[in-house]
């Protein structure tokens, strides 16, 4: 199998004119597991998300230019592989990672085609295999509560439904008769001033029957739908089309205002909430004080 590795997180460039370190609250969440291509596969697993806010442990960076780099979501293959790949993990110079999403498990009628392990696990694929576990590696506290859902009849009856990918907040439903997966639900986090919903999984793909619904926070809903752009969101299974994308991750940080005027971003949406200052990277850019 084939794994996306970009870094979702922060690396340390050259040293800044000497100013004191900064104390960020920062919210991390890995790129969502894709799925394949093909009859009947499971939703890829939300990305592993990891906070201090409100009330974790800050990270604290020094002056100097801070590279931040956002992971992307795992990619289904053509349907020579037996199973999507991984969304990207991340990590920062604190020793922070954040786990990619498991990707989904490919339909075959033969086992070892479950879904794949993650921040949250990917789907097990119809005829195919079991769910991935969530929180591989484990970390405290959890990257993510979701393991992946089974395929209907797993592990011997041929079965139409496939697994749900798991999401922050909760696993991936099980596939049945004639119905796959729900997408298990996201988590929910306002260090941006107001709640948003990230990591959900994807929905599983059916097909005679009812396909799985993407979970809350960015999840594809089966077939053949992409995770939500930055949210690490995981893929909607497929039922005879190409592989799907899980959805890119994110990076927040929050600081002081009073320490706004010596930091520059570059590619971030500022803003402000009470009297904090807000950095939201969609893409590769630099924090620098």
């Amino acid at each position: 199998m084939s794994f996306g590795y970009q870094v979702l997180g922060f690396g340390s460039g050259s040293s800044g004119p000497g100013e004191d370190p900064i104390a960020f609250d920062y919210l991390m969440v890995a790129g969502g597991g894709g799925s394949p291509s093909n009859n009947q596969s499971g939703g890829g697993g939300g990305g592993g998300m990891r906070n201090s806010f409100p009330g974790g442990t800050k990270i604290t960076l020094d002056a100097m230019e801070n590279t931040i780099t956002v992971g992307a979501g795992g990619v289904g293959p053509d349907g020579r592989g037996p199973v999507s790949e991984a969304g990207a993990d991340g990590c920062n110079p604190t020793g922070i990672t954040s786990t990619g999403g498991g990707g989904g498990g490919k339909s075959a009628a033969v086992t070892g085609y479950g879904g794949q392990p993650g921040g949250n696990g990917g789907g097990g694929g119809i005829q195919a295999g079991g769910g991935g576990s969530g929180n591989t590696p484990p970390v405290a506290p959890p990257q993510g509560s979701g393991n992946g859902g089974n395929a209907a009849g797993y592990p011997c009856n041929p079965a139409w439904g496939s697994g749900g990918g798991g999401g922050f907040a909760g696993p991936g439903g099980n596939g049945g008769p004639n119905a796959s997966g729900n997408g298990g639900s996201g988590g929910s986090n306002s260090i941006t001033g107001g709640s948003v919903t990230y990591s959900g999984g994807g929905g599983g793909a059916a097909q005679n029957g009812q396909n799985g619904s993407g979970g809350s926070g960015g999840g594809g809903p089966g077939p053949s739908t992409d995770g939500q752009a930055n949210t690490g969101g995981g893929a909607g299974g497929n039922y005879n089309s190409s592989g799907n994308t899980g959805g890119s991750g994110v990076v927040v940080m929050r600081c002081p205002t009073s320490s706004a005027p010596i930091i520059t971003v570059t590619n971030a949406t500022t803003t402000t909430s009470g009297c904090c200052t807000i950095y939201k990277f969609t893409s590769t850019g630099t924090l620098t004080f």
